[in-house]
């Protein structure tokens, strides 16, 4: 019997290096995530936080606007599009804009990008994501976005 197995990539090779290696890191700025689903939003929230990003949840845009209302200190929203009560991501982040035209936003969608072509507030500057989102892709958007 012979066995074979892959060749063992050297460790310059970045396809061999762990995710961690390969994500551009936070430094310690504060993002406010807006997630209805309590296992997404405490699975994102450790995630932000092994990123390097403080890190504060909602779980919905009522939450969300008394957080922002409160005088805490946030640096970046992350908000899922699809909200419970009325309000969709897309409206909350528009709404947040308005208040703080200087907060970037990044939004997440379960649903296919092409959902939203022709709604000028996911045009309008907002990155959005497509869930499940992986740890890499996630921290390349809170960098882009934090620029």
């Amino acid at each position: 019997m012979q066995l074979y197995l892959p060749r063992a990539a050297s460790p310059d090779d970045p396809v061999a290096r762990p995710d961690s290696e390969l994500t551009v890191r936070g430094n310690g700025e504060r993002v406010l995530l807006i997630e209805d689903e309590a296992a997404v939003r405490e699975m994102t929230l450790k995630t932000l936080r092994l990123l390097g990003y403080q890190a504060t949840g909602a779980r919905d845009a009522a939450e969300a606007r008394t957080i922002m209302g409160s005088g805490e200190a946030i640096d970046l929203a992350l908000s899922d599009v699809v909200l419970p009560g009325g309000v969709s991501g897309i409206q909350l982040a528009d709404e947040l804009k308005k208040r703080r035209p200087d907060l970037p936003v990044v939004l997440m969608s379960g649903y296919p990008a092409e959902a939203f072509v022709g709604n000028e507030s996911a045009a309008g500057g907002f990155i959005l994501l497509r869930k499940p989102v992986r740890r890499a892709e996630l921290a390349k958007a809170l960098s882009s976005a934090l620029r």
